[in-house]
């Protein structure tokens, strides 16, 4: 303690994080950098690529029905766009005029199949393949 007052110790760089300079650099890079899984793609540009591989129209994705077609559509939809696009299941509930628990039920059971389901799982991975192919990653 003979020291007396330290500047050093009171110096701040990232007041957010609690931890000294080289923590802080590595935290503030890690939470800055991309995330490989998602791909710069619009929710409209899923919905076409899951209509054409499901062979289902927009309108029945849109539809109020609860037609089985419709409900798994959206579903992978959903999946898709929270895996890849990194977009929000209330985004994708209102693009529907669904409510966002509806659609989180759906792709739960969208999710429990997959499991189950070996088909299912490489057909969804090989759409995301394709998106992921086919779009640049976000910057």
């Amino acid at each position: 303690m003979a020291d007396g007052h330290r500047e050093d110790l009171y110096m701040t760089k990232e007041q957010r994080y609690l931890g000294d300079d080289h923590f802080v650099e590595r935290v503030t890079r890690t939470i800055e950098s991309d995330d490989p899984r998602t791909v710069r793609i619009k929710l409209e540009e899923i919905e076409k690529i899951v209509c054409r591989q499901y062979d289902l129209s927009v309108e029945i994705l849109q539809s109020r029905s609860k037609e089985h077609s419709g409900s798994f559509g959206r579903a992978v939809v959903a999946h898709l766009a929270q895996e890849l696009g990194g977009i929000k299941l209330n985004e994708v509930a209102n693009r529907y005029g669904r409510d966002q628990v509806s659609l989180s039920l759906g792709l739960k059971r969208l999710r429990g199949r997959t499991g189950q389901e070996a088909q299912l799982r490489r057909s969804l991975d090989n759409l995301g393949g394709l998106i992921r192919k086919g779009r640049g990653r976000n910057k």
